[in-house]
């Protein structure tokens, strides 16, 4: 996941207008608050998308194995004793 958020920022943080950074710098504001003030609002949508389609797709490849155990699990522990088997026999 963590491969997928870093490419996306990446992409996102180089679309940021060269022009913008600029124009802090040559007023005189830092380099770190150009930073916080003008390029992480300006890339901030695209962060977040990036974030959320990294989730999504670590939840798409997640899910297979989910219903995978799941459908082991409901097939190895069925009724072990015959008061069990008794019993799942009443309720058919």
């Amino acid at each position: 996941m963590l491969p997928v958020v870093t490419r996306s920022a990446e992409v996102v943080l180089l679309l940021v207008p060269g022009s913008l950074r600029e124009a802090a710098l040559a007023l005189g504001a830092p380099r770190w608050r150009v930073v916080t003030r003008i390029v992480l609002p300006t890339a901030a949508p695209g962060l977040v998308t990036g974030s959320l389609l990294a989730v999504a797709r670590g939840m798409g490849e997640t899910a297979p194995l989910l219903f995978t155990t799941a459908g082991a699990f409901g097939l190895t522990f069925g009724p072990r004793t015959a008061d069990e088997c008794a019993a799942s026999a009443d309720l058919q």
